[in-house]
C-alpha cells in the first residue's frame, strides 16, 4: 500500500543496507524512465485521468448525488462534510456507497476529476498554471501541481510543453 519493497531488521548490517539501497535506487530510475518517457502528440491528446471509471454507468442513486456534487462544486473546497450536511448520512456509509458504486474513494475520484478538468483547461493555452489551479478548487498551486504530476505523470508545465510540442 505504501509502496515498501522490503525492510530492514536491528542490529543493522551493512550488506543488507548497501544492497536496499541499490535497490530502492533502481526502482526510482526505472519509475523515472517510465515518467519521462515521451508520448505522442495523440497520446496527450487522448490523456484522461478518469478513464478506468468512465466505463460503466453508476446505478447507485446516492453515488449518483455524490458524483453530482462533485460535477457541479469541484472548483471551490470540497470536505466529506459538506456531503454529510447536503445529504444527511454519515461520513462512513457516504464512503462506503461510494467506493462500492464507483471503485475508488470520493477523495480519489474528486482529485482525478480535477486533474482531467485541469488537462482540459491546460490544452486550451489560455490560462496560467496558477490559475488553472484556481479553477479547478486548489487554493494553493504548488500543491496543485504535486497532485498533477500524481495523476499525469509530469508537472503541469511540462504537459503543456509536450501536448503542444510538433509531433
Amino acid at each position: 500500500h505504501y509502496g515498501v519493497k522490503g525492510y530492514l531488521l536491528k542490529p543493522l548490517n551493512m550488506a543488507d543496507m548497501k544492497e536496499a539501497v541499490r535497490l530502492a535506487k533502481r526502482e526510482c530510475e526505472i519509475r523515472g524512465a517510465w515518467i519521462s518517457h515521451q508520448k505522442t502528440k495523440e497520446d496527450w491528446e487522448s490523456t484522461s485521468v478518469l478513464k478506468d471509471f468512465q466505463k460503466q454507468p453508476v446505478e447507485d442513486r446516492l453515488a449518483r448525488r455524490m458524483l453530482e456534487y462533485i460535477f457541479e462544486n469541484y472548483q471551490q473546497k470540497i470536505v466529506m462534510q459538506d456531503l454529510v450536511d447536503h445529504l444527511n448520512y454519515s461520513e462512513a456509509f457516504l464512503n462506503r456507497k461510494f467506493k462500492d458504486a464507483v471503485g475508488t474513494t470520493f477523495n480519489d475520484y474528486l482529485n482525478r476529476y480535477r486533474m482531467q478538468k485541469a488537462v482540459d483547461l491546460l490544452k486550451e493555452n489560455k490560462y496560467k498554471v496558477y490559475e488553472i489551479a484556481d479553477l479547478v478548487g486548489f487554493s494553493d498551486y504548488k500543491y496543485f501541481i504535486k497532485v498533477f504530476k500524481k495523476y499525469v505523470g509530469c508537472s503541469p508545465v511540462k504537459f503543456c510543453l509536450l501536448y503542444t510540442s510538433p509531433s
